[in-house]
């Protein structure tokens, strides 16, 4: 089915904004939920802004394949943060800018999902001319983008095993 500009379109899409409340976990660090005048009016922070310093999430979600956006400020002590899915990592982020911009979307396409997952964001780092290791978040989403495909086995008749013929069949009589 194709949708607006001619991009497909699923039958169930889902989609929602997994930052609500606290993070699932906190590995390291001070996080806090703190007012911001960018999008969303909040963020979360690390204000120990410490190399390191990460928090968890759980999904759960239905077998299909999903896009992680989120809006990850970018300003001049902002740090590298890490996208880990699992304890794997899927994507890396440089977020220092000389000014802010607080509209600075994040993606990671191609997220192979089905049941719980942990996603975590951990400071991995600094660009040199970063003055610290923050990471303000004030929004993500995960949105599904495509469903698994059905696949099916299907066994040839030559494979199978024959069934006894107990009586032969009569031969069929032709009349003029």
């Amino acid at each position: 089915m194709m949708g607006y500009l001619g991009q497909p379109t699923l039958a169930s899409p889902l989609s929602w904004n997994m930052l609500c409340h606290a993070p699932d976990a906190v590995g390291q660090g001070t996080w806090s939920r703190v007012s911001s005048s960018g999008p969303f009016s909040a963020a979360f922070a690390n204000s120990s802004n410490v190399n390191g310093d990460n928090f968890s999430i759980k999904a759960r979600v239905p077998k299909g394949t999903y896009r992680l956006r989120f809006n990850a400020r970018r300003f001049p002590s902002a740090g590298i943060v890490a996208v880990d899915v699992d304890g794997i990592e899927k994507g890396r982020f440089d977020l220092y800018r000389s000014s802010a911009d607080n509209f600075n979307v994040a993606e990671i396409s191609g997220l192979q999902f089905g049941g719980e997952h942990v996603i975590r964001f951990r400071l991995a780092g600094k660009n040199p001319a970063s003055s610290g290791y923050t990471f303000r978040c004030n929004e993500m989403s995960l949105a599904r983008t495509g469903v698994p495909v059905a696949t099916a086995t299907v066994e040839s008749l030559m494979e199978m095993e024959p069934e006894p013929v107990t009586s032969a069949p009569a031969p069929a009589e032709v009349t003029a």
